[in-house]
Order: C-alpha cells, then sequence, then structure tokens
C-alpha cells in the first residue's frame, strides 16, 4: 500500500472517528438543550407558582386588615350611639324631679333601700329639691312603725337617695348611682334595640 493509500485510509478514518465525535456531541447537545429547557421550564412554573402563592397571601392579610378596621370602625361607631344614648338619657333624668310620677319613684327608691339594709333606724339624704316630698314619704314610712329620719345632709345627685343605717350599711339609691349599676345590662338592652341581635 503506498502512502497516498495510507494517508486516504487514515483521513477516511479521522472523518469517520469525526463524524462519529460530531454525531455523539450533537446528541449530548440536544439532550442539553432538552433537559435545560425542561429545567428552565420547571423553574418558569415555580417562579409563577411562588408569584401567585405571594398575591394569595397578600390578599388574605389584605381582606384580613380591611376586615378588622371595617369590624372596628362598626364596633366604635355602635358604642359612640349607645354613648349618646346614655348621654341623652342622663339630661332626660336631670328634669326627673319635675316629672308627675316622680314622687312615687322616689318612694321607690327610699322604700328599696330600707328593705336592703333592715335595721332598727335609718337616716334618709336626698338633694335639696326632693326635701318636702321626702319628707312626707318619711311621714307615710313611719306609720309602719320604722325609726326613719331626714339628714340635713343635702346631696348633689339628680334625684333618688342615699338610705343610712346605724350600723354604717349604706344604700346609694340615687338616680346616678342606679344607672351605673345597671349600666352594663342597660348597655346589652340598648344595643339589642338599636342594632338587634347579632349572631
Amino acid at each position: 500500500m503506498g502512502i497516498n493509500a495510507i494517508i486516504s485510509r487514515i483521513n477516511e478514518d479521522a472523518d469517520t472517528e469525526a463524524a462519529r465525535i460530531r454525531a455523539i456531541a450533537d446528541t449530548k447537545a440536544e439532550e442539553i438543550r432538552t433537559t435545560g429547557a425542561k429545567e428552565a421550564e420547571d423553574e418558569y412554573t415555580a417562579i409563577i407558582n411562588r408569584g401567585k402563592q405571594k398575591i394569595r397571601q397578600n390578599n388574605a392579610q389584605m381582606r384580613s386588615q380591611v376586615l378588622i378596621t371595617t369590624r372596628k370602625m362598626v364596633r366604635e361607631e355602635k358604642e359612640s350611639l349607645i354613648s349618646r344614648c346614655f348621654f341623652l338619657a342622663t339630661e332626660e333624668l336631670q328634669n326627673v324631679s319635675t316629672k308627675r310620677d316622680y314622687q312615687s319613684v322616689l318612694r321607690w327608691l327610699i322604700t328599696d333601700g330600707i328593705q336592703s339594709i333592715r335595721s332598727e333606724k335609718y337616716i334618709i339624704s336626698v338633694n335639696e329639691k326632693d326635701k318636702q316630698i321626702a319628707e312626707q314619704i318619711v311621714s307615710d314610712l313611719r306609720i309602719d312603725g320604722r325609726d326613719i329620719s331626714l339628714t340635713p345632709e343635702v346631696l348633689t345627685a339628680m334625684g333618688g337617695a342615699i338610705i343610712k343605717s346605724t350600723h354604717g350599711i349604706s344604700v346609694d339609691n340615687t338616680i346616678e348611682a342606679r344607672l351605673g349599676r345597671y349600666r352594663k345590662e342597660l348597655l346589652y338592652k340598648v344595643s339589642l334595640i338599636l342594632f338587634g341581635e347579632e349572631r
């Protein structure tokens, strides 16, 4: 075999080997491209999913914040309306002693205080406007054999009375004290009247 034939054979073998290596490289490149595209697609999907999750979380947080703020505003508005009702009721009660049935109200407040204490002797305190009515009530209650006296001490209350025993026990049945004691119950009732029963 001559040199030219050997060279030609070597060239053929080299071309064949080069073609084989090129084919392997092309296959590998295609695999890399396919794998890279799949990884890129997977990464893209993961980024999109993370973004959607973040948006859902942000929406949930915003909804929650809006709900909390709304509930707070509604509660504050309800409390304001209830406070207004109590303010108007207090204004109305300032004139309670001028009402026609006030004498029976004062009699009931004094009698209720006496029954709460159960003593041998009672001392009643009222405001200046109620002195004359209270004297008549005390006079009527003495008929039942009770030792009741009206103190010269004058209350600054809107109305009602403070009833004391000789043992130092006292019942504050002034209008303000009664309103204060029943405020919680009245708040509930006023809420029901204004806003109805809430679930």
